[in-house]
């Protein structure tokens, strides 16, 4: 399926109006609080998925989050799961994966998007210090303030 195929599917599981921007772009709010941001690359067949986790590294950073952090970087070749980054200039933490759209199905997509965001939550508040370590996301988009009621 291409790109604006998956994003109509998302909106409708949504229930809200979702497209690309000019710059291949769609941002989407997660409670108020998170910000997924949905990229096209039809060029690659490929959808990135990026969200921004932590405006800075903790100080001091804990170990055993280093370690966490370290391994994600790998989690694209290793399983295919999300990674994270640490922008150079801004020094903004940032949760990425690229979902390939060549032949994925929209059930597929939606999935990778919900895995993503439970990612992206877990992460972010681990980077705060208010869990101890990754735990299980939920798998519900209601739970996770997406879909309006």
């Amino acid at each position: 399926m291409k790109a604006d195929e998956l994003l109509n599917e998302l909106s409708k599981v949504l229930g809200i109006e979702l497209a690309f921007e000019e710059d291949n772009n769609c941002i989407v709010m997660i409670e108020d609080k998170y910000s997924l941001c949905i990229r096209k690359d039809d060029e690659n067949d490929r959808i990135t998925l990026l969200g921004n986790i932590a405006d800075e590294l903790p100080d001091p950073v804990d170990y055993s989050l280093v370690t966490d952090l370290l391994d994600f970087g790998l989690a694209p070749v290793l399983t295919g799961g999300p990674a994270v980054g640490r922008d150079p200039v801004s020094g903004i933490l940032t949760a990425w994966a690229f979902v390939q759209t060549k032949n994925i199905t929209s059930n597929d997509f939606i999935e990778a998007v919900k895995k993503f965001i439970e990612f992206q939550i877990v992460i972010t508040e681990r980077i705060a210090g208010n869990v101890e370590e990754e735990e299980e996301g939920n798998n519900d988009f209601e739970n996770l303030g997406l879909l309006n009621s």
